[in-house]
């Protein structure tokens, strides 16, 4: 458990090998406009809207976020293994 939190976290930011994670706006934008469609059934149903942005896009961003953090271990796992042989 301690590892998927630690994926999520580097998986988020900037890896070496490929940069920013590109779902990051993608995720706020998509959450916020939710969030915006919920508001016309008032602030409840905007909060709910948010809520479920949120949940929807949070995960994918986390899956995302996840690979994209092993596809780079896996990479630099394999680097090292030319580098010694």
């Amino acid at each position: 458990m301690k590892n998927l939190f630690k994926d999520i976290r580097r998986g988020s930011g900037y890896l070496p090998e490929y940069g920013t994670h590109p779902g990051v706006w993608f995720a706020v934008v998509m959450t916020l406009i939710t969030g915006i469609v919920g508001f016309e059934r008032g602030v409840g149903g905007g909060l709910i809207g948010l809520a479920v942005g949120a949940v929807v896009y949070g995960s994918i961003f986390i899956v995302g976020a996840i690979s994209r953090a092993r596809a780079h271990d896996r990479l630099m796992g394999k680097r090292a293994a030319r580098e010694t042989s």
